[in-house]
């Protein structure tokens, strides 16, 4: 997955709950995350 995947399936997980746009932050956007922190790295296999 890459990461605009990962932020478009996380903006859609917080539209579901019915969440008001002017209520989303980057807190509650990193909630929504594959990494809730950011890691060392990240190893991306595959084509």
């Amino acid at each position: 997955m890459s990461g605009r995947e990962e932020i478009v399936r996380s903006v859609r997980e917080i539209a579901e709950k019915g969440i008001a746009p002017d209520d989303v932050d980057g807190k509650m956007l990193e909630s929504h995350l594959t990494f809730q922190y950011e890691p060392d790295f990240v190893i991306k296999t595959g084509g």
